[in-house]
């Protein structure tokens, strides 16, 4: 998500707002089999936890997780309150049967807000009704930022300088993940220790 244009208007706003006390991330799947809770979490929510990071420049201390519509062991819902290092607070919310692909995050500052725009598509008018296609999975939503990553990668080895997200930051999406799964599992506050 660091290379997607929302996020990056988003994140370039950021510094007007003040300081952060709340970021809401929301992220629906239009998935119609019920998926594993490790799937939800570990393949879905872990982009979320890296957006809170990569939008704050905190790390998430403790999260606790709660899951609604539960069958076979997993859930069609989980919202993670997440404490940040720098004070403010988030929340992530994932829903894994939504009515299209859908993602989404608000930055509530002391001085201002800011959220991220829809992706442009093309609006149709017809028999009554205003429809924007926004799909059934990430691929689309996404296309423009893999295309523009993978791009920043060729041009990151002809300069022999990284950029992107690192390896840090996947270890510590990946703890924070953990955090999540223990406290659906056990019902309670995780302390995060990197």
């Amino acid at each position: 998500r660091e290379y997607d244009t929302a996020h990056v208007q988003l994140r370039s706003e950021l510094p007007t707002i003040g300081t952060i006390d709340h970021v809401r991330a929301v992220h629906r799947n239009a998935n119609r089999t019920r998926r594993s809770l490790q799937s939800i979490v570990v393949q879905s929510m872990v982009h979320d936890v890296h957006s809170v990071r990569f939008l704050t420049g905190a790390e998430i201390t403790d999260v606790t997780a709660f899951g609604g519509g539960a069958s076979d062991g997993s859930f069609r819902h989980v919202l993670a309150r997440a404490a940040l290092s720098n004070g403010g607070h988030a929340t992530i919310e994932f829903d894994d049967g939504g009515f299209a692909y859908d993602v989404s995050v608000e930055v509530l500052g002391r001085d201002a807000d800011a959220l991220t725009g829809p992706p442009l598509r093309a609006i149709t008018r017809r028999d009554g009704a205003v429809n924007v296609d926004i799909g059934p999975d990430w691929f689309l939503w996404f296309a423009d930022a893999y295309r523009t990553q993978d791009q920043a990668w060729v041009d990151s080895i002809a300069a022999g300088v990284a950029v992107g997200p690192s390896l840090a930051d996947g270890f510590a999406a990946q703890v924070v993940v953990e955090a999540i799964m223990v406290s659906l599992r056990e019902q309670r506050t995780v302390a995060i220790d990197m």
